[in-house]
């Protein structure tokens, strides 16, 4: 008797279960080469061949993930600009990963981008307060590297603002000596006539 429900039972559970292995294996078997695509990214990095890493990482999907990726191998390539640029799209995309944060800043911070540092930086704060309130894993180490970060932004905003109005008074001095150049040499003329 209970061999004959358990035979009722799979032969309506089956049409599920297909649809289940249809839907859902794929799904598993992309995660897991996606891992081994992310292992390959990683022994790339390992031993510094970020061209292999970068060709590795372009298989990669969604783009957002991608772009995270390239900009991690870009920053260890030490290729900041173009690290920032990648970093950039992902963020754009929705990527609020925090290493993918940290490394904007930090890429931001190397080719001195005072206005990306600083909205990068607004992000990697806001991503850390959402890890502490979660108590996820690193809060604690991105909370340190979020503050180094953010003083170093602030030194940036500062020296940009400072140079700004150092730039803005040697015109004025320019402009002002270029005056008193001009208005002597109408004297002078003046007085020749």
């Amino acid at each position: 008797m209970r061999l004959r429900s358990l035979a009722v039972w799979a032969s309506r559970a089956t049409p599920g279960l297909l649809v289940a292995l249809l839907f859902f294996a794929p799904a598993a078997m992309g995660s897991s080469d996606q891992d081994q695509v992310l292992d390959a990214i990683r022994q790339h990095r390992e031993s510094r061949d970020f061209g292999a890493a970068m060709s590795t990482a372009s298989t990669l999907e969604p783009a957002r993930l991608r772009a995270r990726y390239e900009a991690e191998i870009l920053y260890s390539a030490r290729s900041y600009d173009a690290a920032l640029t990648k970093a950039l799209a992902a963020i754009e995309s929705g990527d609020r990963d925090e290493l993918l944060l940290l490394t904007s800043v930090r890429a931001a911070l190397w080719v001195l981008d005072s206005d990306s540092a600083n909205y990068c930086q607004q992000l990697l704060q806001d991503r850390v307060a959402e890890m502490e309130a979660g108590a996820l894993p690193n809060h604690e180490w991105y909370a340190t590297e979020s503050r180094k970060t953010g003083q170093m932004v602030g030194d940036l905003v500062r020296g940009d603002h400072a140079t700004g109005s150092a730039i803005r008074r040697s015109k004025s001095l320019s402009l002002a000596a270029l005056g008193a150049a001009l208005l002597g040499l109408f004297m002078a003329r003046s007085k020749s006539s």
